[in-house]
């Protein structure tokens, strides 16, 4: 258990050296992406109900999931997500991660939109159907997309001094098991089982 902490101490010691002004800047980005995502929205409900088509596409027999079968679809696609966010930063230069990012920040605008359109309270829809899991899964993804930005800073910087790449890989990979995949999975058991209840007063 000791152990346990110990490791915990020493990957938040990297993710506040390097990591959490990252995460700062990408908070304000998400923020910015829905704000003006939503205005755009509002405006143009043709670009609502082409998303909400193709997600309901997407989502196809997953649907009708519920319990184990929808949390586990949650955490899979989740983590699916975060993982990809993060290897984005693997190809040197571009900055990948930031695109999900922004793509993430669209989709919840989008989704305000929505409930703009259909009458329904933006405020609410946002404090029930979205706060309650999006704390840990926003907070988990943005840390996601933060350590694919400074892995591709770091293979910039660092590539000629492989054991320092090499080390900050690790950390990078620890935070993403030890910190990430927690999130998501608390995230997803809300999703899956308090947040359709809270959906109910959403009016």
């Amino acid at each position: 258990m000791g152990n346990l902490l110990e490791q915990y101490k020493k990957i938040w010691q990297f993710i506040k050296e390097n990591i959490l002004k990252i995460s700062l800047i990408m908070f304000i980005i998400l923020i910015i992406t829905q704000i003006v995502t939503y205005i755009i929205c509002i405006n143009n409900s043709e670009i609502i109900a082409s998303f909400i088509k193709e997600l309901i596409d997407s989502l196809g027999d997953n649907l009708g999931k519920k319990g184990l079968d929808l949390l586990l679809f949650f955490w899979i696609n989740n983590t699916r997500a975060s993982l990809i966010a993060l290897l984005l930063g693997i190809i040197p230069f571009l900055f990948l991660p930031v695109f999900s990012l922004i793509f993430n920040g669209i989709s919840i605008g989008i989704v305000l939109g929505y409930s703009s359109v259909k009458g329904l309270s933006v405020i609410q829809m946002f404090l029930l159907g979205i706060l309650p899991h999006g704390i840990f899964e926003i907070t988990a993804f943005i840390l996601s997309v933060s350590l694919g930005i400074f892995l591709c800073w770091s293979i910039i910087k660092d590539k000629g001094e492989k054991g320092k790449l090499k080390n900050i890989v690790i950390n990078i990979f620890k935070i993403f098991i030890m910190i990430v995949i927690p999130l998501i999975i608390i995230a997803g058991v809300i999703e899956t089982y308090i947040t359709p209840v809270l959906m109910q007063l959403v009016k």
